[in-house]
């Protein structure tokens, strides 16, 4: 079993846009522990994440969830996301299955050069 401590809100920086696109958003995947993992009281009682419980899922399975942009030629730095793949948080529920959380996922398009990419 693992655990998924997952962004309740969209965390905002209200003038910067480049570094508004870098912040986590509602759905984004802070950090992946192993079942029972012991978090610490700010990680359990934020009212901006949630823990939701994922059985049936290997680490390699959950991981891509904690992966932003590369680096990349074609991206600009001001386009790079901090998370690629998010997790429709109206579909989340406190325990979960590796299947129900692949159906929750979210890909962000690419952009390049301000051209979307699906």
């Amino acid at each position: 079993m693992w655990e998924l401590l997952v962004r309740k809100v969209d965390k905002r920086h209200l003038t910067d846009p480049v570094n508004d696109r870098q912040l986590l958003k509602r759905g984004d995947v802070v950090a992946i522990k192993p079942g029972g993992h012991p978090w610490s009281k700010r990680e359990r009682t934020n009212p901006e994440w949630e823990i939701i419980r994922v059985s049936g899922a290997s680490l390699e399975a959950l991981e891509h969830l904690l992966l932003g942009d590369p680096p990349d030629l074609c991206l600009p730095a001001e386009e790079a996301r901090r998370r690629v793949v998010s997790l429709v948080f109206e579909d989340l529920k406190p325990e979960m299955t590796l299947t129900q959380i692949r159906s929750a996922e979210v890909v962000r398009p690419k952009r390049h050069r301000g051209v979307v990419e699906l």
